[in-house]
């Protein structure tokens, strides 16, 4: 009897686990026949079955929260579409495209009869719908919020009629089906660049918008072809689309408040990434071009066709079935030397080729907008440094370092001149540049994008404070500049004594440091380990530099192997320079000697290597060309030596990398003179 009882328990057992496994498994598959995606993502028409005329809509286009859902006549226009998103669990989202709010139930009302309106986004059930097929084709869209329908009140076949939501009764003002609208995509038909819209029916008929305005809704009309411009586009392509953007606002040509209307109004707007602003650019098979939106794959139209000044662009269907496509064809030109970005991005001095120590400055160092624009000495203050970035298209904006603000054409002026001042950027015409080489190869000129006239020093003045503006170009050496990155630094020895770091440093005068190890082989710098240490200490680039007492060389060789026995276990971003300027009475070969053997245990020992001289030196004692090119040349030449830059730099035209400029510099943090030197990277 114990037997069977056991054997029964055991049977009941397996059974009852035979029961659940078999419930889990159908449990699976019922889920996967009423959870499956019944509507593959995409913008969709949602078309009653109570009359295939009607669609669902949103009241007047409106995009405020409320706004009722009705049914109307399908007019092909975007608050009648619909983008549906599967969320899983057979439960989807609709949301308008005209106004970027989802379909929901009132109040999320669980009461039958609760009305549908429209509501910003907010991941509840009440915007949550089942969509459920049936066996007509059609479709139920059933509330998670309540389990109620979708229906159209008391089956109102008219405009207007009401949406709520009821219990299921098999009505046909319950069913819907949904219908895909695909939209069309491009592909690359031409180059990203600037261009020039022509009409085909008149080539010298050209896209422009109305008075050169940069608001927005400024007109996209047709004018005749000025050159200037409010008449040329950046055309860019991505993903399949691309962007018109005007090169005098900005802007973006734009399908007017993103209707799909036949006739709807085209002007410019700001950027927004929206599908009113993307477009599929084809080529037909006489050669135009025809420029589609993608919002409805209606075509970019002259209207009308007319050939006079100031005719509309709008939208409109493909008129090719009527003959009357020419208006719907254009001629794109490719605006050549306007594409390339001439310059790496990057900070820069823009320093005058009448006088290399005079540089581009803003009045006092002001931040507000509107403040003039000058040349004055170069004093490595942030006022006199500009950020050159690359927009595309050989075109860049140029923004003052310590304003934050872009350098910028008035755009009142004469036909020869106009002012520049500094304005906050908003990527008008009048705050771009174009940057050419000039016929000497190390200067460059700047052009004004709003009025292709050349940035040019005032009469040609060297003075500080003189004006500056751009100018018809005269080849004038006023309206050529160096574009240099220029690091400014100094060298330093006991002769400074114990320098305060942590004040120099506060002040961010300084870009590099070279600090004296020593002279000749016995003599080490009193001061080196701990200018050393306190330059690490504050992330201040490192060089060094040795100064010289061999008379030949073997003992230069000895200096090099001191020196390098000396640095062990240091680094140094900058080389280590060979200071020679005590050998007036050496012959040139054993100098040259002496310089190269340094040279090579220098670098032997991994260090960079480089050498100190004077001008004079550089320029009758050591033959540079002799001189390995790794090699850096560190040249002193003061002028004036009063702790200022040099008017006319150090007039010495050969090979260098710093420049020491003065031995009389002043600088926070140290007591009296410290000698000051500029790092160019010329571009």
């Amino acid at each position: 009897m114990k037997v069977l009882t056991k054997f029964i328990i055991l049977f009941c057992f397996i059974f009852f686990q035979i029961l659940c496994i078999s419930y889990v498994s159908n449990s699976k598959v019922y889920a996967s026949i009423f959870n499956t995606q019944e509507i593959e993502n995409g913008i969709y028409e949602i078309e009653a079955k109570i009359s295939n005329s009607k669609v669902l809509d949103v009241s007047e286009a409106s995009n405020k929260n409320g706004a009722n859902i009705q049914i109307w006549d399908r007019c092909n226009v975007l608050q009648q579409r619909y983008k549906i998103t599967y969320l899983g669990n057979g439960y989807y989202t609709l949301k308008s495209v005209k106004t970027g709010k989802m379909i929901d139930v009132a109040y999320a009302s669980m009461e039958k009869g609760a009305n549908v309106w429209q509501y910003e986004e907010n991941n509840t059930d009440a915007q949550k719908w089942k969509i459920e097929k049936q066996s007509d084709g059609y479709f139920y869209l059933i509330s998670k919020c309540n389990g109620y329908v979708l229906t159209i009140t008391n089956s109102y076949k008219d405009n207007g009629g009401n949406i709520e939501v009821n219990e299921k009764r098999n009505l046909d003002s319950q069913k819907f089906v949904f219908r895909k609208i695909e939209q069309i995509k491009g592909k690359r038909e031409v180059e990203d660049g600037i261009y020039i819209i022509s009409t085909a029916f008149n080539p010298n008929k050209v896209l422009d918008i109305s008075e050169a305005s940069k608001l927005n809704k400024g007109n996209l009309q047709i004018w005749d072809n000025s050159n200037v411009p409010q008449q040329k586009f950046f055309i860019k392509f991505e993903n399949g689309y691309y962007t018109l953007k005007n090169l005098n606002s900005g802007k973006m040509v734009d399908v007017s408040y993103g209707d799909i209307q036949k006739g709807t109004n085209v002007w410019q707007y700001e950027d927004n990434n929206t599908d009113a602003q993307k477009w599929v650019i084809t080529k037909t098979k006489d050669g135009y071009y025809n420029i589609i939106s993608k919002l409805s794959g209606i075509y970019l139209d002259v209207s009308g066709g007319k050939e006079v000044n100031g005719t509309n662009i709008q939208m409109n269907v493909n008129l090719s079935y009527k003959g009357e496509d020419i208006r719907q064809k254009f001629i794109l030109k490719k605006q050549e030397n306007e594409t390339s970005g001439i310059i790496k991005n990057g900070v820069y001095e823009i320093v005058t080729k009448n006088a290399s120590n005079m540089v581009v400055d803003v009045l006092n160092g002001l931040k507000e907008d509107g403040v003039n624009v000058q040349i004055w000495a170069d004093s490595n203050v942030t006022q006199q440094k500009f950020e050159f970035t690359h927009i595309g298209e050989g075109l860049y904006k140029i923004i003052c370092k310590r304003s934050g603000k872009a350098l910028t054409v008035d755009e009142i002026g004469t036909n020869y001149y106009s002012n520049v001042y500094q304005n906050t950027y908003i990527g008008t015409s009048n705050q771009l540049w174009k940057i050419v080489k000039s016929n000497e190869n190390e200067y460059y000129n700047l052009i004004s994008c709003f009025n292709e006239k050349y940035l040019s020093i005032e009469n040609a003045k060297t003075d500080n404070g003189t004006n500056v503006r751009v100018y018809t170009n005269i080849n004038a050496n006023s309206q050529k500049f160096s574009l240099e990155q220029r690091s400014y630094g100094i060298d330093v020895s006991h002769w400074q004594n114990e320098i305060d770091f942590k004040t120099l440093d506060s002040y961010k005068k300084i870009d590099f440091i070279i600090i004296r190890a020593g002279q000749g082989t016995t003599l080490k710098d009193r001061q080196f380990e701990r200018n050393y240490s306190e330059a690490k200490k504050y992330n201040i680039p490192t060089g060094v530099y040795l100064y010289a007492k061999a008379r030949n060389v073997e003992e230069a060789r000895k200096e090099a192997t001191t020196l390098v026995n000396n640095l062990k276990g240091k680094t140094f971003e900058l080389p280590i320079y060979y200071d020679v300027e005590e050998h007036e009475d050496l012959d040139n070969t054993t100098i040259m000697q002496m310089v190269v053997e340094f040279y090579k245990i220098i670098k032997l020992a991994r260090f960079k290597p480089g050498l100190y001289a004077s001008k004079y030196y550089l320029m009758y004692k050591i033959d540079l060309a002799k001189i390995p090119l790794d090699c850096s040349i560190w040249v002193a030449s003061y002028g004036k030596n009063d702790g200022s830059v040099p008017k006319d730099t150090y007039k010495y035209y050969g090979r260098f990398d710093i420049w020491q400029y003065t031995s009389t510099g002043k600088m926070p943090g140290i007591v009296g003179d410290v000698d000051c030197n500029i790092i160019y990277k010329k571009n």
